[in-house]
């Protein structure tokens, strides 16, 4: 026989009928039929104790899913909620308010189909600061919205928090410092605000 072929149950069970009646020594029926001794008597073994000659085929393929779509948002939302949190404590929260355990690799395996990776985890974390966040708030309201000029941060990312080099109109050149660090008035504007 060739190897991982599968044997039919009927070949198994005459096998078996042949060696359990005695009328043919157990070399000459593995010789006939032409599988292992090992697969004959697991084949004996399955017969004698459950009345099968082979496994019942399983129709669940691959790793049953471990946290259902409920879940899943809930690990996301606590994530975004507070990015600092380890994965021990993101277990301890899913026990405690889930009902539900899971292995600390079920909840990494999680966050990396979401597409949140340990590296954008740690950036989130190095810029997520709730006393920053207040002090900035504070001082932007100080100012009127026409005052305020925001930055694009599509070029933007942890290791170009700020510019060398002001983005102003054309001809004009950007030479002050803004609310912000990283973001620059133009000269007209600045004398505008101070005036």
């Amino acid at each position: 026989m060739v190897a991982h072929e599968r044997i039919s149950d009927d070949l198994k069970l005459a096998a078996i009928c042949l060696y359990e009646n005695g009328l043919l020594d157990l070399d000459d029926v593995l010789a006939c039929v032409g599988f292992s001794r090992r697969t004959f008597f697991c084949a004996l073994c399955l017969w004698q104790h459950e009345g099968i000659v082979s496994k019942h085929k399983s129709y669940h393929v691959g790793h049953p899913c471990t946290l259902n779509m409920e879940d899943h948002q809930y690990l996301l939302m606590l994530v975004n909620h507070n990015p600092e949190w380890f994965l021990d404590e993101l277990h301890d929260l899913m026990d405690e308010n889930q009902h539900i355990a899971v292995h600390f690799t079920t909840i990494h395996r999680k966050l990396k189909h979401a597409g949140i990776s340990v590296k954008d985890l740690q950036i989130i974390a190095q810029e997520w600061n709730p006393d920053c966040q207040a002090d900035y708030c504070s001082t932007v309201a100080r100012f009127q919205p026409k005052q305020l000029i925001f930055l694009g941060e599509m070029s933007k990312d942890k290791q170009t928090m700020q510019r060398r080099k002001g983005q102003a109109r054309k001809g004009v050149r950007a030479c002050w410092q803004g609310v912000r660090s990283g973001l620059y008035f133009e000269s007209a504007d600045w004398a505008a605000l101070a005036g």
